[in-house]
């Protein structure tokens, strides 16, 4: 009886997850439980059954990072030329800013402000090239209030 609430504790895990045993497994895990004779072979199983849903979550955790990943490099890319802040983008991707700081180290490989710094430094350069606009006019399109923190940065990038 034990091992069965265990089964079924493992399986309302499962359907929480959204899936179905016979989704992940290919068979119903119940029913396979009923065939298994000795402790050690239910041990061995439910190794196999952890190992299997470890991976779909993972699995489903990177499809997250990457949509997550979109959405954020979307909004920046569309608000560049305004004042963005970590909270603004977090409130657009529903997370606390806290938690989009650390997820955004780890999924962009950079921080969120040398990100932004970046982003908006090639944007300077395009503008710089293609536009016949002023140091001056550059800054204030791309949300920098002082010009001259506008050329440190960039000569320092």
């Amino acid at each position: 009886n034990v091992l069965m609430d265990v089964l079924s504790s493992f399986k309302n895990a499962i359907k929480g997850m959204g899936y179905s045993s016979s989704q992940l497994f290919g068979y119903d895990i119940q029913q396979h439980f009923h065939r298994i004779e000795h402790i050690g072979e239910f041990k061995l199983w439910m190794d196999d059954l952890i190992r299997i849903v470890m991976f779909k979550i993972n699995e489903k955790r990177q499809n997250i990072d990457q949509e997550m990943k979109l959405k954020i490099m979307q909004f920046i890319e569309n608000n560049i030329c305004n004042q963005i802040s970590l909270e603004a983008v977090a409130y657009h991707v529903s997370v606390s800013p806290n938690y989009l700081s650390k997820l955004f180290k780890q999924i962009m490989g950079t921080t969120f402000s040398e990100y932004v710094t970046e982003l908006k430094l090639r944007h300077a350069v395009k503008m710089l090239l293609e536009e016949k606009l002023s140091v001056k006019e550059i800054a204030g399109k791309l949300g920098y209030n002082s010009t001259h923190y506008f050329i440190r940065i960039f000569k320092e990038k």
